[in-house]
């Protein structure tokens, strides 16, 4: 195909995937472990890993003290590794998914240099360059990579095996087996098999189908699909470790995985994620976000006749565009519909909207930079003025627990005011810029965006939202490192029945005490952590009182004790 931006990369070009990279790694590790685990899932992650190593087994997850079917184990095996470097923490247990993430962008990017290497040479510089830099600073990606939860894991697995998927079906010269592709394909897709099950083979699978059957490449799919060895490569992986959880667990593991959380969440609504069809490509616009005219112009680019079209049409476009739509349809039919289930084909999204912007209009128009960069300062200001709309915007929230902690939130935000005015300079520094240098403007406004989000707005909200819990953690822990001193020196000590939590889901108490505490019902004599709102409707107030040990944001730990 005849390339529409001629000349072989610049240095420019390759300072831009410097700074890309750059970018990235602030966004990634920026803050990453300044605020406590939120619940439930990575509270619910990181519990799981700590109780795994309190009892010694590297096989099954637990989660206050019973089994936990929800995920398969590579991702508490990497939170092991981390825990035994950092310790406990926050950061210890984000630290594997920021380190995935910064494989899952190096899939995106890498994906993006081979398609235009192909259908754009001189522009392949360029699309990894925007690749890494969408994938950095658009909403979505940085939030999973940030987050210990298994789907930073999961996508780095996933892009890898697109990638040398894509890499086996379309090889340089058709005398190429792609076997040597598809062998480490195999190795990713069986790590993504212990990282969240099935769907490491599904959306790789499935696509690459489709895709092949647009271009008469369905013999070759069989072939590659179907070696034998890279099917022995996936099972040894793999099979060990289901093998040893069933011997483990049984019928219920079976059940639970398979079953519940695999085949029941197609079928049925869990935990009220439930919405209708275009809740995925509603989802796709917001986790994109600020690159929403990229987006647009990349998928409308591709209709018509112009050499743009032409070249995001290209057969070799073809997987990127059947991931992103295989995994629209196929998870609107999903009876549960979860938002980081359009992660799954938001990478291949990333790689067409790459290739537009290396090698489509933007880099005969003027008029396209123009708008691009007053999108990105558009959402630059909006993000940087948080401490001017917060409070007006959340006044409409009723609940009495979440209206302490968005007033709390409103009060640390409007104490950074300073830092927030520093950053809506960057911004508009970085969109002066971009009249002169487009790349190094947009970078500007980019990183502007996601630091003031990532950096600043995300941990002071989960400041407020968890702290409490973290602060109630430490005081339980230093209650109980006083009884143990106590009971050492042979003085008497008064110690709770039990610690438990009601009406209260935070595995993340359990995880920052070093404790289990699980839900159940008040008793005399039973520390009990609640929302603080919650205890006048505790039970049996005629014969018992409630006495607050600890509050703090709408969170309390009582000690229920008899009435005399």
């Amino acid at each position: 195909m005849t390339q529409s931006n001629p000349g072989r990369p610049q240095l420019s070009d390759h300072l831009f995937v410097l700074g890309a990279w750059v970018i990235a790694c602030l966004v990634l590790f920026v803050s990453l472990g300044a605020a406590p685990l939120t619940d439930l899932d990575e509270g619910a992650f990181s519990e799981a890993t700590r109780e795994m190593m309190a009892r010694g087994d590297w096989i099954s997850p637990w989660l206050l003290d019973a089994p936990r079917f929800d995920k398969p184990v590579l991702i508490h095996w990497l939170q092991m590794a981390a825990f035994s470097v950092t310790g406990f923490s926050s950061y210890g247990a984000r630290l594997p998914s920021a380190l995935m993430g910064l494989i899952w962008i190096g899939g995106i990017s890498g994906w993006a240099y081979l398609v235009a290497s192909r259908v754009a040479p001189t522009a392949k510089v360029k699309a990894y360059g925007w690749a890494v830099l969408i994938s950095a600073t658009s909403l979505g990606i940085p939030a999973m990579s940030r987050a210990a939860t298994a789907d930073a894991t999961l996508n780095a697995f996933l892009i890898l095996s697109l990638l040398l998927f894509w890499r086996a079906l379309w090889p340089e010269k058709e005398s190429e087996t792609g076997r040597l592709w598809i062998r480490l394909a195999a190795v990713c897709v069986g790590l993504g098999l212990l990282t969240k099950g099935p769907i490491a083979i599904l959306v790789p699978g499935a696509a690459s189908l489709l895709a092949v059957l647009t271009c008469n490449r369905f013999r070759r799919w069989l072939k590659v699909a179907f070696d034998p060895l890279a099917w022995f490569i996936v099972l040894i992986i793999a099979a060990p470790w289901y093998l040893l959880q069933f011997q483990a667990q049984g019928m219920a593991f079976v059940e639970g995985f398979l079953g519940l959380h695999n085949l029941g969440r197609f079928t049925s609504t869990m935990h009220g994620f439930s919405a209708g069809p275009l809740y995925y490509p509603a989802w796709i616009l917001i986790a994109t976000l600020p690159w929403t005219l990229p987006i647009l112009g990349a998928v409308f680019g591709a209709m018509g006749s112009s050499q743009t079209a032409q070249l995001l049409r290209s057969v070799e476009v073809r997987l990127a565009w059947f991931v992103l739509v295989f995994v629209l349809v196929f998870f609107s039919f999903s009876a549960t519909k979860l938002p980081h289930y359009g992660f799954y084909g938001l990478s291949g999204l990333v790689v067409i909207v790459s290739l537009w912007l290396a090698a489509g209009p933007l880099n005969r128009s003027s008029t396209h930079r123009v708008f691009i960069l007053l999108t990105l300062l558009a959402s630059a200001l909006v993000v940087t003025s948080t401490p001017l709309w917060f409070v007006a915007v959340t006044k409409a929230v009723t609940d009495p627990y979440y209206q302490l902690v968005l007033a709390d939130v409103g009060i640390r935000l409007q104490s950074k005011e300073l830092l927030f005015a520093a950053l809506t300079c960057s911004g508009a520094a970085g969109f002066v810029i971009g009249f002169g240098r487009f790349r190094g403007g947009v970078a500007m406004l980019t990183l502007t965006t996601a630091v003031a989000a990532y950096g600043v707005i995300v941990p002071t909200i989960m400041q407020s939202l968890r702290e409490p819990i973290a602060l109630m953690a430490q005081f339980i822990r230093d209650q109980t490192d006083n009884q143990k001193v106590r009971q050492t020196n042979g003085q008497p000590t008064a110690k709770p029945n039990r610690i438990i939590t009601w009406r209260l889901t935070a595995p993340s108490l359990s995880f920052a005490a070093q404790r289990v505490i699980a839900a159940d019902s008040p008793l005399v004599g039973d520390w009990v952590a609640l929302p603080t709102h919650l205890i006048a409707k505790l039970p049996n107030q005629d014969t018992t009182i409630a006495q607050v040990l600890f509050e703090k944001t709408g969170i309390s730990l009582i000690e229920i004790r008899a009435k005399p």
